[in-house]
């Protein structure tokens, strides 16, 4: 059971933020999109980081840039 669920269950305040994760195609333009919420940059980040791609991947919180994934190498 994740902390944000637990802390939901118990009444506690929890800070969650949207991000959207952003998977490209070859021409760099947005072929899919994932929502995701996340506590914090670094767990969206490393969340993100699990998710297939194959030519890239942009992590967005509004309109602020979190990371770009590159191409894997080949």
């Amino acid at each position: 059971m994740s902390s944000q669920f637990k802390a939901r269950l118990s009444g506690e305040a929890s800070s969650v933020a949207t991000y959207r994760l952003f998977v490209l195609d070859p021409e760099g333009h947005v072929r899919g999109a994932t929502v995701l919420e996340c506590a914090d940059d670094a767990e969206a980040t490393a969340r993100a980081a699990e998710h297939p791609h194959d030519y890239g991947m942009e992590l967005w919180q509004g309109a602020r840039v979190v990371h770009r994934f590159e191409r894997p190498a080949a």
